[in-house]
């Protein structure tokens, strides 16, 4: 695989490779947890307090600019097999999630 040996591949896996609360907590292996966490993270009616904003980034990143309101958004976790399930009116997001590198 050539793109393990790509430079900017190393450095961004090498700042993932720091410190992170699932290695800290023992809990790097157990999906169930992530999703938790990623579910409040992500979800802006729960109470971190922040709204939308890391919903906001999460869309941005993966170019989904059309994803639309972030106010009517709906987060589930383990919905139908599915890890979790983010949509509003006009969009909807799958995310798998998966704990096992490579």
């Amino acid at each position: 695989m050539k793109f393990l040996d790509d430079e900017n591949y190393k450095m961004i896996r090498k700042k993932f490779e720091q410190p992170n609360v699932f290695l800290i907590f023992e809990n790097e292996s157990d999906e169930i947890r992530h999703s938790n966490f990623l579910k409040w993270i992500l979800d802006p009616q729960e109470r971190h307090g922040v709204g939308p904003y890391f919903l906001s980034k999460f869309v941005k990143a993966l170019d989904s600019d059309d994803f639309g309101s972030l106010d009517q958004v709906c987060v589930e976790r383990e919905k139908d097999y599915i890890d979790l399930l983010i949509y509003n009116d006009r969009s909807v997001l799958v995310i798998e999630n998966k704990v096992k590198g490579f």
